[in-house]
Order: C-alpha cells, then sequence, then structure tokens
C-alpha cells in the first residue's frame, strides 16, 4: 500500500489517478467520484495472474490523501514477489508527475 498527500482538491486528485491508471495501462472496471475509489485491473501475463488495484481518495482541507493498494487476482499467490509494490509505485510516479 502506498499513500501520498497533495495540496489539491479531491475532484482534480481524482481525475488525476483516473489518468495515472489509464497511463499504466490499467483497465478502470469501476469508479466513484461521490464514495471516493477507483478500482482496475491489469491482465494476466507470463509472470503475473493479473492485478487488482484500488485507489481511494480521502479530503482533509486543502489536501487529499491518496491511498494505492495492489493486489494478485489470484487469491492464493503466496509470494508477489515485488511486483505489487513495483505497480503502486508506478502509479505513484505518474500522479506526481504534474507535481514535479
Amino acid at each position: 500500500m502506498k499513500e501520498l498527500s497533495l495540496p489539491i482538491p479531491k475532484t482534480t486528485a481524482f481525475d488525476i489517478c483516473k489518468t495515472a491508471l489509464t497511463s499504466c495501462e490499467i483497465d478502470i472496471e469501476e469508479e466513484c467520484q461521490e464514495k471516493n475509489f477507483l478500482k482496475g485491473s491489469l491482465n494476466t501475463s507470463l509472470l503475473s495472474f493479473g492485478n487488482n488495484v484500488e485507489i481511494s481518495l480521502t479530503e482533509s482541507g486543502q489536501n487529499t490523501t491518496i491511498v494505492i493498494s495492489s493486489k494478485s487476482s489470484f487469491t492464493f499467490q503466496l509470494i508477489d514477489w515485488g511486483k505489487n509494490a513495483e505497480i503502486e509505485d508506478d502509479i505513484a510516479k505518474k500522479i506526481m508527475q504534474p507535481f514535479v
């Protein structure tokens, strides 16, 4: 799980998160701006059964906290070999691009 805090409104953060998921080639399966979350998935490959990605947003004053979580699509997978952390880092980098 990766957490970011940005000095922007939740609606702006939501749009940035959608763009980040798309640019990481993650299919957005569910989104709800009113409930502050996005769900997506990465397809299976030779090295992975696929991953489920969730992003939740919380607004506090002028800041928005973004929590990114990636988990294997295959419930019984015991080791992820760092793939989930890699996916979370890639999404976080895309989210932070406009601020660097």
